[in-house]
C-alpha cells in the first residue's frame, strides 16, 4: 500500500444511494487531483475529520483510496528490571546490545541514502532489516578486510594517570 497525504476539502456527510445510506468526504492531493472516500453511514472516523485538515489516505493495488487511520501512541517506559541484568546474563546483554547498534546503524544509513527515493516509513524499515541481516552474514569478513588493511596494530586509548593524584 502506497501512503498519500491530501487535505479535507469537504467534510463527511451522509447521502442517500440506491444502496442505502452511505457517507463520503472528498481530500485533495497536493497536485489538485481529488479523490471521494466513501464509508457507511456516520462513519466515526469519517466524520472526525474537519475542512482543511492533512490526512494520510493508503493507496491499494487496485487504485482505491482509504483512510489511514492512526491513534496516538504514548510512549512507554522500559522495565528496568530488564535493563539490569543478573549475573551470567551480561554476554547476553552485551550481544543484543551490539545487534541493536548494528540495526540502528543500517536504519540510519537507509534514512540518509534512500529517504528520497522510496515511500512510506514501511519501506525504509525493510529495506534497513535487509541491510542488517545482510550485514550479520558479512560481519566476519568486513573485520577480516579492516585488520588486513589496517597498517600497523590498534592500541587501546587509555587516559594518563598523575602521579600526584590529580588529573
Amino acid at each position: 500500500m502506497k501512503l498519500v497525504q491530501a487535505t479535507v476539502k469537504f467534510q463527511a456527510r451522509n447521502v442517500n444511494t440506491r444502496y442505502g445510506e452511505k457517507c463520503n468526504a472528498v481530500f485533495t492531493f497536493a497536485d489538485g487531483e481529488e479523490t471521494t472516500i466513501w464509508g457507511p453511514a456516520n462513519h466515526p472516523p469519517l466524520f472526525a475529520l474537519s475542512k482543511g485538515e492533512q490526512v494520510t489516505l493508503g493507496l491499494n493495488a487496485n487504485g482505491k483510496y482509504s483512510l489511514v487511520e492512526s491513534e496516538p501512541v504514548e510512549p512507554t517506559k522500559p522495565n528496568l528490571q530488564v535493563l539490569n541484568p543478573t549475573p551470567g546474563q551480561a554476554p547476553v546483554t552485551d550481544f543484543l546490545t551490539e545487534q541493536c547498534d548494528l540495526y540502528r546503524q543500517a536504519y540510519l544509513v537507509v534514512l540518509k541514502e534512500m529517504s528520497g527515493l522510496v515511500e512510506g516509513e514501511e519501506s525504509l524499515r525493510a529495506i534497513a532489516t535487509t541491510l542488517y541481516l545482510q550485514a550479520q552474514k558479512e560481519l566476519p569478513n568486513l573485520k577480516a578486510r579492516v585488520e588486513e588493511f589496517t597498517p600497523y596494530p590498534v592500541a587501546p586509548v587509555t587516559r594518563p594517570v598523575s602521579l600526584n593524584g590529580h588529573r
